[in-house]
Order: structure tokens, then sequence, then C-alpha cells
């Protein structure tokens, strides 16, 4: 299409031709559980880079998440974003909910709906994407019955109608 655009003058160049080839041999971005990646890091088999490339691509279990989240948690009183527990509640949104981080951070209290006797809650959450049309969409996500305890008990400090950071900030 490009050497048709140039052949008639339409264009100077075919800006398809400065591209690079895709390689022969990507690098391998087979995402791993912890198991497995110590597996092939024992073997002794990789280059420096081979290991980079499988920590890189490693995912995480269930399990794997909760120890984490719990660590994070224990950690909240001393890792203070604006206060208490920013950082762990944060953490806890996106690995609950496979939201994206500015996703979390544009969440306001009128995003949030908790009913916290039956462990229900859900959040609607905000994204602008350059390559869609739309200038802003947003989604419904469910929360887990954990989170919407902990996120109950974490919206008591909160003054703000941003959830993430002061009004009037986005």
């Amino acid at each position: 299409m490009f050497d048709y655009a140039r052949k008639r003058k339409w264009i100077d160049r075919n800006p398809v031709k400065e591209l690079d080839s895709i390689p022969d041999n990507p690098p391998d971005q087979t995402f791993r559980t912890t198991d497995e990646v110590m597996e092939l890091l024992q073997s002794g088999d990789l280059s420096p880079d081979e290991r980079k490339n499988v920590v890189k691509h490693r995912i995480y279990t269930l399990d794997e998440v909760e120890e984490i989240l719990d660590l994070i948690w224990s950690r909240a009183e001393t890792v203070f974003v604006c206060r208490k527990g920013d950082m762990a509640m944060l953490m806890e949104l996106c690995a609950r909910t496979g939201m994206r981080r500015g996703e979390v951070v544009k969440l306001q209290r009128l995003n949030v709906q908790l009913n916290v006797e039956k462990g229900e809650g859900d959040v609607t959450a905000r994204s602008k994407k350059q390559s869609r049309s739309v200038a802003e969409t947003s989604r419904y996500i469910p929360l887990p019955p954990n989170t919407v305890n902990r996120l109950a008990v974490w919206l008591k400090g909160c003054k703000n109608q941003l959830l993430f950071g002061k009004d009037g900030e986005s």
C-alpha cells in the first residue's frame, strides 16, 4: 500500500521499510509460576539475559497474592502515602479486582457501593485510553467479601471524595 502511494508520489517514502523486522527467535515470554521459575533458574542452563526474562514473566498463584497482601497490610502502619493503609488498599484493589493503577487512583466515594452486612460491594472504574474514540469509559467491578470489609474500615479514615489523593487532583 505504501509502495503504491510512493509510486504515485502521494508520499515521499515508505515508512514501513524503516521498521525493524520481527526477530527469528524472539525472547521467551511464557508466563510461569514461582515453582517453574525456580526450577529453570536452578537448572543453570540460562544466560543472564534469559534468567532476567524468566523472572520478568512470573505469575503469582492465589496463595502468593494472599501472602503479599498480608505482608503489605502488616506493614501498613509504617508505609504511608497520604494516610495509614493507602498503599495497602491500593494494592488490594489492584490485586483482587484486576483494576489498573490509573483506575484505582481515580476512584471517588460515589464509585464505591458497599453492603458490609452481606459482604457485597462493587466499584465503578473510569478510564481513558488514547486508542478509544470515547473520551472515557466505565466498568462495573464486583468486590470479594474480604476486600469489602477492608475497604469499609479504610474508608472511615478517608475524608476526601477522591479516595487516593486530595480532592481536585486526579
